[in-house]
């Protein structure tokens, strides 16, 4: 898996919890994340991780029937929980090393949309390696930061929905 990680680290679900909401249609109750996944046709969660203090998560979630080698289209979440006063500091921090990342990996970069007043957020849009990557980076409540991408392998065409789906997460 080539995947761009920006929040390197994340936090752990108990995996059983997770595997099972993932295997079953969206609810009312079900996270924000999960249901993100679904909509976006990726409804397999294909791993989680995290640090013990619970302070970060992360999570790739795949379309059913694929893995971590064939997988077409991957919804990932990155979740950083961080003071409430330092939200904003902290997505122009994330912001900050997407860019820094995308340049180093030498991403085809062609759109990345920050918004320099509050609420922060960044929509991005590039291609690296084998992938085309779209995403947003926002804060969806003080105290967390998150970063929502969707990668389609090369040959996959963007659904325009599942487009406006991830760009409204950032109200753009």
């Amino acid at each position: 898996m080539h995947r761009l990680r920006i929040l390197a680290a994340a936090v752990p679900f108990a995996a059983a919890v997770l595997l099972a909401a993932a295997a079953a249609p969206a609810r009312a109750g079900d996270p924000p994340y999960l249901k993100l996944a679904q909509e976006l046709g990726t409804p397999q969660l294909l791993d989680s991780a995290g640090p013990d203090d619970k302070s970060r998560l992360l999570l790739h979630f795949i379309p059913d029937g694929e893995d971590g080698k064939t997988w077409t289209k991957m919804t990932t979440i990155s979740i950083l929980k961080v003071a409430e006063a330092d939200t904003d500091t902290a997505l122009r921090g994330v912001i900050g090393q997407l860019r820094d990342a995308l340049k180093e990996r030498h991403a085809e970069i062609e759109a990345f949309d920050e918004s320099p007043l509050a609420p922060v957020s960044c929509f991005f849009e590039f291609s690296v390696d084998d992938e085309a990557d779209r995403g947003v980076v926002y804060s969806p409540n003080p105290g967390f930061v998150t970063v929502a991408q969707y990668a389609l392998r090369t040959g996959q065409a963007m659904d325009p929905d599942a487009l406006k789906l991830i760009k409204s997460l950032a109200g753009r």
